[in-house]
């Protein structure tokens, strides 16, 4: 067997896993880099005002996107890459320009025609916290159980500013939604001034689901993770502060959380369904279902962690 390094991103043609390795550690073959905190529409998915005309060139949006032949689409947005690659006289599609210089001009909230949640009312969301742990140390929570109260998620949906009630059938909750989410030291996020000193973690995440059941899902997922946190043996631990933008197709966002286990963090390097991300020393990355390597491909990954800085930067 040859001593030789293989190239970054490369194995050598004997490689062979050692199954006893604790920690599955994938080769991305696209290294990441830390771009500047862009302008939350340069970051999403689908830039969106709802007008028929958009309607009608939402699909030759996607296909723009998607082509790398037009360049990268990170820390731009649609309208400098389509400029860009004019420029290069690469010839993108020349019905694009006008309605993306449009969205430029109109945009008067970053991600105009979604609706953004940030900066949420911290008293509220104290006393949700108490009101919530004060149910998982009750004999009436199992740790066996995976379902959510209904009246947690609509407490927190109410946090979150949604303009309609939220109602529901049964008492408990479950949602079984594509997930990802990137955890991170908080040391990472303290530069942002909407992070408190005393967090702990920063989750970072993106949720796949239709936009009128997002928010729900949305708190599901943040009520879901505190409960795990909880039976984890972080029995203080609470959300701290929230942003999420709820798109099209998924909501992306980040959760801030304070009193988590000392330990917790250094048993995620050894947890087989954590992947660390390139680039990011001090950050992993999880996807639901486990381990699924299209919801953990590197742009979803990339995609997540930049918008979800974006938000903090707001």
């Amino acid at each position: 067997m040859s001593n030789k390094r293989p190239a970054p991103g490369q194995l050598p043609l004997n490689f062979v896993p050692v199954k006893s390795t604790p920690k599955k550690v994938r080769i991305r073959h696209k290294p990441y880099t830390q771009y500047p905190a862009p302008r939350l529409e340069a970051e999403a998915s689908h830039i969106w005002v709802g007008t028929e005309e958009g309607a009608l060139l939402l699909p030759k949006l996607k296909a723009f996107d998607r082509n790398p032949e037009y360049g990268p689409n990170s820390g731009c947005s649609r309208l400098m890459r389509w400029e860009r690659a004019v420029s290069l006289d690469l010839n993108p599609p020349a019905e694009l320009g006008p309605y993306l210089v449009e969205i430029d001009k109109d945009l008067l909230h970053p991600w105009h025609g979604q609706a953004a949640i940030n900066l949420v009312d911290k008293a509220l969301l104290a006393r949700w916290n108490a009101s919530f742990l004060g149910f998982l140390g009750s004999p009436a929570h199992s740790s066996d159980d995976f379902t959510v109260p209904a009246w947690v998620i609509s407490e927190l949906c109410d946090i979150l500013g949604l303009s309609e009630a939220v109602s529901f059938v049964h008492s408990a909750v479950h949602f079984d939604t594509d997930s990802l989410c990137v955890v991170e030291r908080a040391t990472t996020w303290l530069s942002y001034p909407v992070i408190p000193r005393q967090t702990d973690i920063v989750v970072s995440f993106k949720l796949f689901c239709a936009a009128r059941a997002a928010t729900e899902v949305v708190a599901y997922f943040l009520a879901s993770l505190l409960r795990d946190f909880f039976n984890d043996g972080s029995h203080s631990v609470c959300i701290v502060n929230i942003a999420v933008v709820i798109d099209n197709g998924c909501s992306v966002g980040f959760v801030a959380f304070r009193n988590i286990r000392q330990d917790w963090f250094a048993s995620v390097q050894t947890t087989p369904w954590f992947d660390i991300v390139c680039g990011w020393p001090e950050a992993f990355f999880s996807t639901w279902p486990l381990c699924d390597d299209d919801l953990g491909a590197p742009d979803q990954v990339e995609h997540t962690i930049v918008t979800a800085r974006s938000l903090a930067a707001l």
